[in-house]
């Protein structure tokens, strides 16, 4: 019998994605870790459970949580799926 841990990672994915405490933690937990230059724009963050993202204080910048890099794309070397989702620093 084979176990298939991709599917096991995507439901921890998918619950840490859907619970709101949860999320807000990984997002600032991310925005802890960035560059010393980058972690002022998120001192004053707002979270937003229904796009699933911290937004900087100035609005121009966003730390957006997804499934995977490529959510809509299969699971590969370049699209890996973790138990903690995928956080990208995007502009606004």
């Amino acid at each position: 019998m084979t176990i298939d841990h991709s599917v096991e990672r995507e439901y921890v994915a998918r619950t840490l994605g859907n619970d709101k405490h949860r999320l807000e933690r990984r997002l600032r937990l991310s925005a802890w870790c960035l560059a010393a230059d980058l972690r002022p724009l998120f001192r004053r963050s707002r979270f937003s459970f229904a796009t699933k993202r911290l937004t900087s204080a100035c609005g121009k910048y966003a730390l957006q949580w997804q499934l995977r890099r490529n959510p809509d794309k299969p699971e590969d070397y370049h699209n890996q799926q973790t138990t903690g989702g995928f956080v990208a620093l995007i502009a606004l």
